[in-house]
């Protein structure tokens, strides 16, 4: 906007760009850096890549010594992606999706340039869960690799015979990697967002709520209850429920920003054993596995190949949300005076 006369000029900041402020680090990267920094992310996240297929394997082959009890077993309500198995001997259906299950994570193993292999990968791992998961029950601790895995389908040409990919190559593939870490962190902050809607309804209604100082005895006590269990930790924190509270504000914070963590690689490796330290807890207190989830945070977020070998923790702090611009000033007021 122009001003007139001895009027100062009004700055208006267009919508997308004050969006892209919001998840944009406070960290500075010289532009000089940022061929370098894509030669080494996109070298890093290939063997991430090959890794991941990897970990998709020991999967595939851990319940090798169960598949005759597997296919024994009879759905009674099979899930869409696996409700063909009602047309066709059940026997014969089952060691089908076994059987593709193993051979896509050794196509992806082997051939993992190859978008076929990633795709049976995929295809493999998407039948076994839905038909895991036709018994009644739906977990929750598989969901983000199969999401993860369906986006590494659209991984470009990066066969390791071509020495040095061109650079549009390497940006499709860190752009799909970085889809990869994305969608995970998404899945965090719909939790989080879950929780802190959840909390509002029921602080209207004048209910206990996520953020009463007691709630995550409270939810400890009725998991233990409900599942006629007992955790590690759970009885004591029951007996301090005092002591649940920062543990509970801590998940929350964690969650909530975890998808504006992704547009900030200086915090990927905090974070994400943030999180990790939250599914430790869960199995503390609740009894709640989620031991792939920790498995893929570690893969995706702790060995990020976006974050800089120059980080930080000062630049790392800066980037905190909600606390980082406050911390950023506490840590720089001493060294000014």
């Amino acid at each position: 906007m122009i001003a007139c006369g001895n009027e100062r000029p009004v700055i208006t900041m267009k919508p997308e760009r004050r969006l892209r402020r919001f998840f944009q680090s406070r960290s500075i990267v010289e532009t000089r850096d940022v061929f370098q920094m894509q030669t080494r992310a996109f070298e890093y996240a290939r063997l991430l890549v090959r890794c991941y297929y990897a970990v998709l394997l020991y999967f595939a082959a851990a319940p090798l010594p169960d598949w005759e009890g597997i296919m024994g077993r009879t759905p009674p309500a099979p899930l869409w992606p696996v409700a063909w198995l009602r047309y066709m001997d059940l026997r014969t259906g089952i060691t089908l999706i076994l059987s593709l299950y193993l051979v896509g994570t050794l196509a992806g193993v082997m051939l993992t340039e190859k978008r076929w292999a990633r795709a049976l990968a995929f295809v493999g791992l998407f039948e076994f869960e839905a038909f895991n998961y036709s018994f009644g029950r739906i977990g929750h601790s598989m969901h983000a690799w199969v999401l993860t895995a369906f986006l590494l389908i659209f991984l470009p040409n990066a066969s390791e015979r071509v020495a040095r990919p061109t650079r549009v190559v390497r940006q499709r593939f860190l752009t799909v990697f970085w889809a990869c870490q994305a969608v995970v962190m998404l899945v965090y902050s719909m939790a989080g967002l879950g929780k802190v809607l959840g909390a509002a309804y029921q602080f209207s209604v004048g209910q206990m709520n996520t953020f009463t100082p007691n709630a995550l005895a409270a939810i400890v006590a009725n998991r233990l209850i409900e599942t006629n269990s007992r955790s590690l930790l759970g009885p004591w924190l029951i007996d301090h429920p005092v002591f649940g509270w920062p543990l509970m504000l801590a998940d929350i914070y964690l969650q909530v920003f975890s998808f504006r963590i992704t547009f900030r690689p200086s915090l990927h490796k905090l974070w994400a054993f943030g999180l990790i330290l939250f599914h430790i807890g869960s199995v503390l207190l609740l009894t709640i596995s989620f031991a792939p989830s920790i498995l893929l945070l570690a893969l995706l977020f702790v060995c990020s190949p976006f974050r800089s070998p120059r980080e930080t923790w000062r630049r790392s702090t800066a980037d905190l949300p909600l606390f980082g611009q406050l911390m950023e000033r506490m840590i720089s007021r001493p060294c000014a005076s």
